[in-house]
């Protein structure tokens, strides 16, 4: 299912990360407010609703989401 996902185990992977695929939106789109835009709904909409009810649909809206962020689509 996260097999697009590279992560590294570091204590800050996750700020890197951020700052990596924002500075890809910005590049691709001109803007960072897309990037927020997108992290903020996979992160405080798909995660708490796969919390609360774990099916399909909620994975794949959670796997959408991530692609916005990853400008895979």
């Amino acid at each position: 299912m996260f097999e697009h996902l590279d992560r590294d185990n570091h204590e800050n992977g996750s700020a890197e990360r951020y700052e990596a695929r924002a500075k890809v939106h910005l590049d691709t789109y001109g803007s960072r407010k897309r990037y927020l835009f997108w992290w903020l709904v996979h992160n405080c909409v798909a995660h708490p609703l796969i919390g609360v009810l774990p099916i399909r649909a909620t994975f794949d809206f959670h796997d959408w989401t991530s692609r916005r962020i990853n400008v895979k689509d």
